[in-house]
């Protein structure tokens, strides 16, 4: 059987055309038409197990946020409206957004004019691409080995004993744990 020679042709003329013929195909869509957002598994869990800390105004306005992430997981939040949306007073909402800080789930970004920005933490949930994604996380990593004094983790996820403060020595041999602050998460640490 011979070699056969696929070609772009005018069709009018039948001249043949210089070029690559390419296929792309239709895009197919998914049956999200308002977007999507990637949760982490586990997420919904730790949620779950958090409840009675974070309270259902506080279950209520993670979902919520979910819901309304830009890309990258930045969130601009005016409390009264959100409390509108929600039926919440502004003072339950500031409440829950302290809780979900504490417990991790929200980063504070800067105030913009009378709104407060946050970052969803990409641990949790991500809208964007994968790349950036990656990059996010590297950040988060980043900024909580600085927030810990740490300058450098060897394989294993042992601590450098030269990459902690000298007030840290003790614990240089310990394995990195995430940094959390919720009172829940030491309890369950001991």
């Amino acid at each position: 059987m011979g070699r056969k020679r696929i070609d772009n042709r005018d069709s009018e003329t039948g001249e043949v055309l210089d070029g690559v013929l390419v296929y792309v195909p239709r895009r197919i869509k998914n049956g999200f038409t308002e977007g999507w957002s990637a949760m982490a598994r586990g997420v919904g869990t730790l949620f779950a197990q958090n409840r009675s800390f974070l309270g259902q105004e506080g279950l209520a306005l993670i979902f919520l946020l979910i819901d309304k992430l830009d890309f990258e997981n930045h969130l601009t939040i005016n409390q009264i409206s959100i409390g509108r949306e929600l039926g919440m007073l502004r003072q339950n909402v500031q409440r829950s957004l302290r809780r979900l800080i504490e417990l991790g789930a929200l980063l504070e970004g800067p105030k913009i004019g009378r709104s407060r920005t946050y970052r969803l933490n990409p641990n949790f949930a991500w809208r964007g691409s994968a790349e950036n994604h990656l990059k996010a996380l590297e950040e988060y990593r980043e900024q909580r080995m600085k927030a810990a004094n740490i300058s450098g983790v060897l394989d294993g996820g042992k601590v450098e004993a030269s990459a902690v403060a000298p007030e840290l020595a003790s614990e240089a041999h310990q394995p990195i744990r995430p940094m959390r602050k919720n009172r829940l998460f030491k309890r369950a640490a001991r």
